[in-house]
């Protein structure tokens, strides 16, 4: 028989059990009450949009665009099968897949991300019929890159939570997306807007040029900069094998490395612009001193042993105007004799070899310069004609600054400024002196040396820009060979290099390409037409006068034809480039609600060109 404080036990026990299970129950459903969307459809949270990137003109290279991600809140979805069904045939996944994702969670989850506007047109008219219950269309903005592969190894990309993966998408990740502000609040944050120093024209024409290079030559690789001269700005970025980064993903990580910034190689005779300065600055040498070049370099050390370098052609008599214009291996092995290592060694330093140039850019390589205890007896003569060292195309390019600029080296730059969404510059990256590098007498001196490189039968002279007086030289060297641990017989690097004008640097214009597949491998046939092509597009795109031009007055007053008035019909008009006064008739149209964010001009908007105007709808307007 059950006594009566057995009862009294169990009752409590059994009361205990209840309020668990009640509790359980509640905190069940209140946690549906707060995470389903439909509870949630009328709280805003906080959207933020990723700022975007332009050239230094103000042409967008990268901007954020709305797109719609599919989404299911599994305990509302009525018909898991046919509804797998359906959103396997739009999207282009298995039905096995999709029935994975609304059997494997019980609450939210992503179908798909980011899905095309077709696949969106698809799965809402399904829902407008009634189908898809549970199945919901999630809005996200998604990062687009109207110019595709146009300077994307600068400008980089980002992952699918639009987080940058590389280039200046990376570096200035934090400025172009925000964090967002405190739990709870809503609305939406702007990324700041990030300028290159690209200019999308001349990487337009500098692309495209070198793109014909890399496909006629079947090369491994071609790069090719452009800077201004005095300000260490880069105009134009191009790394061949390129890729597109709106599908970054479809490429090989070959295609995808930066190689003006990671790229190592052995530069060649154009190191020599760099070293016949180094021994000019540091008394070694001076332009007067002259050597005789019998095609043969030697050298007796201490104990009997003799080093013994050959040159291409015998020239006799050569000064250090000489070594550069018939790129004489010869003549700069016998210079490198009258420094010592350590001083040579500091020069290529202070040039800047050896270590990063710190454009902000991430992976920058510091290049190879193995310090003076590691040199053997000839490494200062090979090092002399750009053996035995290993550069990257910035670091060259940033070397070049001190030629152009007085022998002040500059830091090379991408980014010109960082601006908030209302338009104030909250960052800028003018003129960087880094150091004195070499004397103005010098740095005037090599130019002038490099001016007679491009001379009719120099090696330079395929560089020469016809009517401007251009200072350039070229590099060729063997690449080296992992299988066999020695230099290839085969393989070849070719460069060029031009800084115009002589007399007044405005432009460096730098090529290198990679193992072209073909015989005429040398800088001087592979490189140097590129870069007067190049150049040449340069100086038609600035209007830099050439000798004996006719300068022609140009009128006093220019007449511009009225721009034709904006016309409002059915579709969403192409707003592009239209100022405030310009978009002023879509505010007469009162069916919608107009939008606009910004002064200038209109770099983006939303709906996208040709969409259906509906009663109600909302058309954002961003100017700048």
């Amino acid at each position: 028989m059950i006594e009566r404080k057995d009862l009294v036990r169990f009752a409590v026990f059994g009361g205990l059990i209840a309020v668990i299970v009640l509790v359980i129950i509640v905190k069940y459903f209140s946690l549906m009450i707060l995470t389903s969307p439909s509870q949630n459809a009328g709280q805003s949270p906080v959207v933020v949009e990723r700022g975007p990137i332009l050239d230094r003109n103000g042409r967008i290279l990268a901007v954020e665009t709305r797109q719609y991600s599919v989404t299911a809140w599994i305990p509302s979805v009525e018909n898991k099968e046919a509804d797998a069904q359906l959103l396997s045939g739009i999207l282009g996944i298995s039905k096995e897949e999709v029935l994975q994702n609304l059997d494997t969670h019980a609450g939210f989850v992503y179908i798909m991300r980011k899905i095309t506007q077709a696949q969106t047109q698809a799965i809402q008219t399904l829902k407008d019929e009634g189908k898809l219950v549970g199945i919901s269309l999630q809005p996200e903005y998604a990062r687009i890159y109207p110019e595709g592969d146009l300077a994307a190894h600068a400008i980089g990309y980002v992952g699918t939570d639009n987080v940058g993966l590389d280039g200046v998408e990376y570096s200035f990740n934090s400025q172009l997306s925000p964090p967002p502000p405190a739990k709870g609040a809503s609305g939406e944050v702007f990324g700041d807007q990030v300028f290159l120093t690209i200019d999308r024209n001349i990487q337009y024409f500098a692309q495209k040029l070198a793109g014909r290079v890399y496909n006629d030559a079947k090369a491994e690789a071609v790069i090719v900069l452009v800077e201004q001269a005095k300000t260490g700005d880069i105009l134009a970025y191009v790394s061949f094998p390129e890729f597109d980064p709106n599908s970054f993903e479809k490429y090989p990580a070959s295609a995808r490395r930066d190689l003006p910034i990671t790229y190592i190689y052995e530069p060649g005779s154009v190191l020599k612009i760099f070293t016949i300065s180094s021994f000019l600055q540091l008394g070694g040498i001076t332009p007067q001193w002259k050597v005789y070049d019998d095609g043969f370099y030697v050298h007796r050390l201490p104990d009997g042993t003799v080093i013994r370098i050959a040159g291409l052609a015998p020239h006799e008599w050569e000064d250090a105007q000489l070594i550069i214009k018939w790129s004489s291996n010869v003549g700069a092995a016998y210079a490198s004799d009258n420094v010592s290592k350590a001083a040579f060694y500091q020069m290529l330093r202070a040039f800047g070899f050896g270590g990063p140039t710190f454009i902000t850019l991430p992976g920058e390589e510091d290049g190879i310069l193995r310090p003076i205890d590691e040199w053997s007896a000839r490494s200062k003569a090979t090092i002399s004609f750009g053996q035995e060292i290993g550069v990257t195309a910035m670091q060259i390019m940033a070397a070049a600054t001190a030629l152009t600029n007085g022998g002040v080296l500059l830091k090379p730059h991408i980014v010109s400024r960082v601006v908030s969404p209302d338009g104030k510059v909250i960052q800028s990256f003018p003129r960087e002196p880094i150091r004195k590098v070499i004397s103005p007498e010098v740095a005037r001196e090599m130019l002038q040396y490099m001016e007679t490189g491009t001379e009719p039968g120099a090696w330079a002279a395929p560089a020469k820009i016809p009517g401007i007086p251009t200072s350039a030289k070229t590099g060729t060297s063997q690449m080296y060979d992992p299988r066999t641990g020695t230099y290839s017989e085969t393989a070849y690097t070719g460069s060029s290099i031009a800084i115009f004008p002589t007399n007044d640097p405005q432009f460096i214009v730098y090529a290198v390409v990679v193992d072209p597949k073909n015989k005429k491998y040398w800088g001087s046939y592979i490189a140097s037409p590129l870069v007067r092509e190049v150049s040449e597009r340069l100086v038609s795109y600035y209007g830099i006068p050439k000798e004996n031009d006719e300068i022609v007055e140009a009128p006093k007053t220019i007449h511009e034809p009225p721009l034709k008035p904006l016309a409002v019909g059915p579709t969403v008009p192409d707003l592009s480039g239209l100022s405030k006064r310009d978009i002023l008739p879509l505010f007469e149209d009162t069916s919608i609600r107009v939008k606009v964010i910004g002064e200038g001009w209109v770099v983006h908007q939303s709906p996208a060109p040709g969409t259906p105007i509906t009663k109600g709808m909302t058309v954002t307007v961003e100017l700048k």
